[in-house]
């Protein structure tokens, strides 16, 4: 349940170890056993101007007027105080007494292999085990952030290795534009003292043929080297 709490929006939940765990929420001290104990953001505890000594009975007043006497069991590590929300863990007791037994509980389950599975295959997994406990597809929920997380990542590999192709195609360039130029440059030299001496310019067609053919196969193999 969620409450108002000095302008701040405090969602109040039950959770066990392994679901802060899958869900990156990180804690210190125990989490609530009885229906009086609580864990909370040390932010939120200065919002309330008290210190986060663990055993301290904080005071937490409720939108209805009523203020509720906790013990403070745990600092929960969740940076989202900044933003006007706060996260406090509270007892499975609590939670029975506000809702009984017929409160919704939300599971989290991690499934074995999600890894090499598309979105699609972890999403008819799920709603095939859900089947099995008599669920509704309706109520499961696969997320998608790793899907995301991983096709983002898949795209940045290629992008790396495009940028990669594309500064070594590049470097080619400029190393066979370089060759080319200095040969070419060399050559006109060479053909202008040629002419001068009578060369004809059959001949030297011919002189600048047979260089491109042993010119070409130096270059083919310079850019291999460069590409491996």
């Amino acid at each position: 349940f969620s409450e108002q709490v000095n302008h701040s929006t405090v969602n109040f939940t039950y959770a066990n170890a392994d679901m802060l765990t899958s869900q990156s929420m990180p804690y210190s001290g125990d989490l609530p056993a009885s229906e009086n104990e609580i864990v909370v953001q040390e932010s939120f505890l200065d919002s309330l101007g008290y210190s986060n000594e663990l055993g301290q009975t904080i005071q937490i007043p409720f939108s209805d007027g009523t203020t509720h006497d906790f013990k403070l069991t745990g600092i929960l590590d969740v940076k989202t105080g900044d933003i006007g929300r706060y996260t406090a863990i509270i007892s499975k007791e609590l939670v029975r007494q506000q809702y009984g037994d017929e409160g919704m509980i939300d599971y989290y389950i991690g499934l074995k292999g999600a890894q090499n599975m598309s979105e699609e295959e972890a999403t008819n997994y799920a709603n095939t085990l859900a089947q099995q406990l008599n669920i509704s597809d309706d109520n499961v929920i696969v997320r998608s952030t790793y899907f995301n997380l991983k096709d983002e990542n898949h795209g940045s590999d290629m992008l790396f290795y495009f940028l990669i192709g594309f500064v070594t195609f590049i470097g080619s360039g400029i190393v066979i534009y370089s060759i080319f130029y200095i040969s070419v440059a060399s050559s006109i030299r060479n053909y202008g003292q040629l002419r001068t001496i009578g060369t004809t310019k059959r001949q030297i067609k011919k002189m600048v043929y047979r260089e491109g053919n042993y010119l070409l196969p130096l270059l083919s193999r310079l850019v291999w080297l460069l590409e491996m």
